[in-house]
């Protein structure tokens, strides 16, 4: 599914898969964000990049927006395609740990270890062939979550992960996510939302629900909104 020139919906909702998938086209190769779960939502991901004829170019880059098996449970198939991992640095840890965290965690399984190249640890710019891409580390959803901010067929774009997606007849309400996992913290997803709750944007896509391609700045705001009136 073409959601800008450049910007592609791979798998996910809209393809009847739980986590989305997001290819971006840039310099002759692609850059992935996230990955999903198993072999069935690969096996999406290279139909749709053969329907749009994209399935010649290399996937270069695998950007995780957090290390929960739906969005990063493919992490070391796409390794094995050719790709550099990027997630924040402890999400990053549970990737390399095979989704392992201290003790397990009780809703998501673990999945095949993985080597991440980079690792954030701070708000940080990195150069992608010349794709400007910005980490913001957004923790709560998980310790580790990010944010990837990255300007794209002229427009801002976010990529958002499970800390924020976007529901509701025409994409412009804020879901907030899961929340039962052990790590989560409403505390932390506040100061997260802080950050970006005023940030210009024009697109954003979350890790489940609606891609939003116009207007995304209302979604960010009303997060905000929703997260201080409920959570703090």
């Amino acid at each position: 599914m073409r959601l800008l020139k450049n910007v592609y919906l791979l798998s996910g909702s809209g393809f009847g898969m739980l986590g989305n998938i997001y290819g971006i086209v840039h310099g002759g190769r692609i850059i992935m964000v996230d990955c999903a779960t198993d072999r069935s939502d690969l096996d999406c991901v290279d139909r749709t990049l053969a329907y749009w004829e994209l399935d010649k170019l290399p996937i270069s880059d695998l950007l995780i927006t957090h290390w929960h098996n739906d969005h990063a449970g493919n992490a070391a198939t796409i390794h094995r395609r050719g790709a550099e991992l990027t997630a924040g640095l402890a999400d990053a840890l549970r990737v390399e740990a095979g989704g392992m965290p201290e003790g397990g965690d009780p809703f998501f399984p673990p999945y095949e270890a993985c080597p991440v190249a980079r690792k954030i640890g701070d708000d940080c710019e990195f150069d992608l062939g010349g794709l400007k891409v910005r980490a913001i580390c957004v923790p709560g959803h998980t310790d580790g979550s990010l944010f990837y901010e990255m300007e794209i067929d002229s427009k801002i774009c976010l990529f958002t992960g499970d800390a924020l997606s976007a529901t509701g007849l025409s994409g412009e309400l804020p879901e907030l996510g899961f929340r039962g996992s052990p790590e989560f913290s409403r505390e932390k997803t506040v100061e997260g939302f802080a950050k970006v709750w005023n940030k210009r944007a024009d697109a954003l896509f979350g890790g489940h629900c609606t891609p939003v391609c116009e207007n995304a700045e209302a979604v960010l705001r009303g997060a905000y909104q929703k997260a201080l009136l409920e959570w703090r």
